[in-house]
């Protein structure tokens, strides 16, 4: 179908139709039906409803988890029997593309790469290939904009696992400017995609070069010159921290110990609190501590502590002595070797009951530098941490830009030049 100048649609139902009443669009701009972006010859459709096992020569199939969140389209896509897939030929796709998910994660969108063309889609997917007068990479932006999620999540329901169905999906209002806007607009938001993209391989390739060089410097493989001819001494960690034990400490703010940034404010994180209104037996934790989850050291859960809090008695609080530097500690403890021997002395029958308490950790042996050593390389490690964030915060910052952008040129509320 060709998306005609002037066509207008009012949507239905009663929230959606509040909704659109307190939008206005510029006058040279159409708002049709999902439906009517789409080509005749391939309507809109969902997929497979049972692709079942995987099939070595089979058709590849792609589901929502292979793109939700903003992931590239996985290259180990489950396969179904060219069976099932005849059975479904209506739903395969064509590189180009648009992928919208209807279930689960409802509202996340992609386009299918050249590599997956001839590929499915299961039932959770609906597959929408555009007609003319219609610029794919706009309505691939235009799904994404706030007027178009607002919808979807307006008409998404269920309990156990929500979801739009495919008939919401057709009629979904879409703002549409004039063709030549459409590609415009596309332009405009694909550069800040591509801003982004670039700062995340940057982020990949220090966090790579990282992790190399925790291998080399954690291990001894590679030394500072000056450090060179200097031996390593072999210690228990019983022998290198003391744990803290210090409770009745209410008066203190409640801190977390995460995976990915150690110890921060409980109220930075953003999940549900289920800590104890009673706070007596909390675990007091001080600047140059370090704390792990007894739980979860098997998963590296730990970090250096640079704020005074209480913490769950479900973690472990331990103190550096002077034979080992902090920082040092809290790189060393997050390296796979470390990480494999906290596994292999925690207690318990299966990963969810693996427990390592002081005892057990004051037991394992590590070899290390003296401490001078210890801080060059943790001065090292800790440049790569701080080149990390930097990127991580400009892409933070490209990714706010992009969504200012999107309301603004989504809306007409500000034009673009063509």
């Amino acid at each position: 179908m060709t998306v005609l100048g002037n066509q207008h649609f009012v949507p239905t139902a009663p929230a959606v139709k509040h909704f659109f009443s307190r939008v206005k669009f510029p006058p040279d701009w159409t708002t049709p039906h999902l439906d009517s972006c789409i080509g005749e010859s391939a309507p809109v459709c969902y997929g497979i409803l049972m692709p079942g096992g995987h099939v070595e020569d089979g058709v590849p199939v792609i589901k929502v988890k292979d793109f939700a969140a903003g992931v590239d389209l996985s290259d180990a896509l489950l396969r179904t029997s060219r069976a099932i897939d005849e059975q479904y030929r209506r739903s395969r796709v064509m590189a180009g593309d648009v992928l919208l998910s209807i279930r689960g994660s409802t509202g996340e969108v992609a386009v299918v790469p050249k590599q997956w063309d001839g590929a499915n889609i299961t039932q959770d997917t609906a597959r929408l290939r555009v007609g003319r007068g219609v610029d794919r990479d706009f309505l691939f932006y235009a799904i994404q904009g706030s007027f178009v999620q607002k919808q979807i999540q307006l008409e998404t329901v269920g309990q156990a696992v929500k979801g739009i169905n495919i008939g919401s999906v057709r009629q979904l209002i879409v703002p549409m400017p004039p063709r030549d806007e459409q590609g415009v607009i596309a332009a405009v938001l694909a550069s800040c995609d591509g801003g982004m993209e670039t700062l995340r391989r940057l982020v990949g390739a220090v966090t790579e070069r990282k992790r190399g060089l925790m291998q080399q410097l954690l291990t001894g493989r590679t030394r500072f010159k000056e450090f060179k001819g200097e031996r390593w001494r072999t210690y228990r960690l019983g022998e290198l921290f003391t744990e803290r034990v210090e409770m009745g400490r209410g008066d203190l703010p409640l801190v977390a110990i995460t995976g990915q940034n150690g110890v921060v404010p409980r109220d930075s994180l953003t999940k549900r609190d289920s800590s104890s209104e009673d706070k007596s037996k909390y675990l007091r934790i001080t600047p140059g501590d370090i704390g792990y989850n007894t739980m979860r050291m098997w998963q590296g859960v730990a970090g250096l502590s640079r704020i005074e809090g209480i913490v769950s008695p479900a973690y472990t609080i331990c103190i550096p002595s002077s034979r080992i530097d902090a920082q040092f500690a809290a790189y060393l403890f997050k390296h796979l070797p470390m990480i494999h021997a906290f596994r292999r002395n925690s207690q318990g029958l299966v990963d969810d009951t693996l427990s390592l308490k002081f005892p057990n950790f004051a037991r394992i042996h590590v070899t290390i530098p003296d401490v001078p050593e210890q801080e060059r390389i943790a001065a090292v490690l800790g440049t790569c941490d701080r080149e990390i964030e930097l990127l991580q915060k400009q892409l933070a910052a490209l990714k706010e830009q992009k969504r200012g952008l999107m309301q603004k040129l989504l809306t007409g509320e500000v034009r673009v030049k063509v």
